[in-house]
């Protein structure tokens, strides 16, 4: 009887431990766990925004109004946190992004300002709750677009008129998002076409769009106003199972095609 009752509270001490370092989102490891601490991370198609530094040493991944990963080889840190609300400077497109777990408050800022190519400047400042302990980080982030978007998409308005299924031959207009090869296609009322993504704060961008030749009369005078309207940065935004697409050109409303 003795030992059942030390074995059941070597169980119970253990499990408690277990719970405690679940719930635990920041920590210190060491060098032996950190090997494996960037599978933390989702995959880039899976998150609004990734960085790095130079080195590689360590990498952050956002999703916008979900969550903050962020780990760090030097500091054998690893940083998991709910994400607060961006706040975005007017007029400079620089974006703010806060987190904070029980031991550490991270402040994260994307600037304008690029690197590395398309890449925008990255810094992270990582306080030490109730210490003076702060790291600081710089590095190269980008967006990848909202995970949301990788989808199939029918247009169901255009410039706030409902689009009539009966006006196309062939099918409505639609198109597929793919972000992990950061491509759009599909199809404009009357002909195929393509083009290649990347993306800002809440924004996408298209290159040249690519397509067939054909000429369908009035379905082409449709598909003339959605190439106009993409030809330019679009920005995006979901509403329940609607995708808005909007710039001074005109907006695109699509529905998820289930």
């Amino acid at each position: 009887m003795k030992n059942l009752f030390f074995n059941l509270f070597v169980i119970i001490g253990l499990g408690l431990t277990l719970l405690s370092s679940s719930c635990n989102s920041s920590k210190k490891v060491t060098e032996s766990d950190f090997s494996d601490s960037f599978k933390l991370h989702p995959s880039a198609y899976q998150a609004d925004f990734t960085a790095y530094d130079t080195d590689s040493t360590w990498k952050l991944s956002i999703r916008f109004g979900e969550e903050i990963i962020f780990t760090s080889k030097n500091e054998k840190l690893i940083f998991r946190a709910p994400a607060q609300p961006e706040i975005l400077a007017q007029g400079i497109n620089v974006v703010k992004i806060f987190g904070e777990t029980e031991f550490y408050r991270a402040a994260i800022t994307i600037d304008a300002a690029t690197c590395n190519e398309n890449g925008f400047v990255t810094d992270i400042i990582l306080e030490k709750l109730n210490t003076t302990e702060k790291s600081t980080f710089s590095g190269c982030g980008i967006y990848n677009g909202a995970p949301h978007l990788f989808d199939i998409w029918a247009l169901s308005e255009l410039n706030n008129e409902s689009i009539d299924p009966s006006l196309f031959r062939k099918q409505v207009p639609y198109m597929e998002i793919n972000l992990k090869d950061k491509t759009l296609s599909g199809f404009g009322g009357c002909n195929n076409f393509n083009a290649q993504l990347s993306f800002s704060y809440q924004k996408m961008h298209l290159s040249p769009i690519a397509a067939t030749k054909m000429y369908c009369a009035d379905e082409s005078k449709i598909e003339r106003e959605i190439f106009s309207i993409l030809s330019g940065p679009v920005r995006y935004m979901r509403k329940e199972q609607q995708l808005i697409l909007e710039n001074t050109t005109g907006t695109l409303i699509f529905k998820k095609v289930d």
